[in-house]
């Protein structure tokens, strides 16, 4: 009789211990905005939702984020016309204002990638600016950069004031891309997120 509370408890100690050893579970979206809200309620220029996340190593406390992801996703496909830009932006802590800011299609994506990211007071490679190419699956968009060359965004940096928007640009009226005004969409959340 006496055995069956010991194996009980022991079971119990052996749970909780494993789910303390597992990795971060993703965070719910900082921002979430409602299907349909578009300029001509056009799916690939409608913002649903912007997760930012990352990836590691480890697990429990001793977890280590290696990648920064920022997943936008859209009512369907994304544009690919080169004249239309998405953009997303969030205070930090330890840098002020990262943006992303991603134009498919452009004449320079397969240069240099269709994805800039600026990252306020902090520096990749002696710049703060970045260019790569996003990860696309369906009607999401996946930016990811790697926070070893941002020393300063790590572990407990805080993330607020989080936003996105949908630019269109047209070179013959000079009409650029990426004013993150949100000529097509915008969004927000007022939340905060913290690197695990």
């Amino acid at each position: 009789m006496l055995l069956r509370p010991l194996m009980g408890t022991t079971l119990a100690v052996l749970l909780t211990a494993s789910a303390a050893l597992a990795a971060p579970t993703p965070p719910k979206p900082q921002i979430v905005d409602p299907k349909g809200d578009s300029v001509g309620s056009r799916s690939d220029v409608d913002i649903v939702s912007v997760q930012y996340s990352t990836t590691g190593t480890g697990s429990g406390r001793s977890y280590v984020s290696k990648k920064l992801i920022v997943a936008l996703t859209l009512a369907g496909p994304p544009a690919s016309n080169g004249v239309t830009t998405y953009v997303v932006r969030s205070d930090t802590d330890s840098c002020g204002v990262i943006e992303f800011k991603w134009a498919p299609g452009t004449v320079g994506g397969g240069l240099i990638g269709d994805t800039t990211a600026s990252f306020g007071s902090c520096k990749v490679d002696d710049d703060s600016t970045a260019f790569f190419a996003a990860k696309v699956k369906g009607s999401t968009a996946t930016f990811e950069v790697a926070l070893k060359p941002l020393k300063d965004i790590t572990r407990g940096t805080v993330f607020s004031e989080f936003r996105a928007a949908v630019d269109v640009g047209d070179p013959v009226f000079g009409i650029f891309p990426g004013n993150d005004s949100g000529l097509l969409d915008s969004a927000s959340g007022d939340g905060t997120w913290v690197i695990p």
